[in-house]
């Protein structure tokens, strides 16, 4: 077995693992266990469920993999905008986190655009 296979075995078992954990903890908010607030569980579990998907594709398709692991990072990007401007932020200094989200935000953009640039102006062969 060489690198390679090894890494879409384990890939493909923490995809599994991050999957359960992620379904656990819908079927609990779905049951009533989270007294809590059962959006953020919601929000926990689809987050989870999100980061498990490249995960499992990867084995098998590691073009859809990619493109998977940038919708994620996207995701992590807007729930970092949304915690970071909420009105209830437990911040001593929420200036300084509010320019770094907006900052991650337009560095992610930047890169996925130039990569998308570079992918559609080489020449086909």
């Amino acid at each position: 077995m060489n690198l390679r296979t090894l890494a879409k075995i384990f890939s493909f078992f923490l995809g599994l693992c991050l999957a359960l954990l992620g379904a656990a903890w819908a079927y609990m908010a779905t049951s009533g266990a989270v007294k809590s607030d059962i959006t953020e569980s919601f929000v926990a579990a689809g987050g989870l469920l999100l980061a498990a998907a490249p995960c499992l594709v990867f084995p098998f398709s590691g073009r859809l993999a990619k493109a998977l692991l940038v919708v994620f990072i996207f995701a992590i990007a807007v729930g970092m905008l949304w915690l970071v401007f909420q009105p209830n932020l437990p911040a001593e200094h929420p200036a300084v986190l509010q320019v770094a989200a907006i900052a991650l935000v337009v560095m992610l953009v930047a890169r996925v655009g130039l990569a998308l640039r570079r992918k559609l102006s080489a020449p086909s062969t």
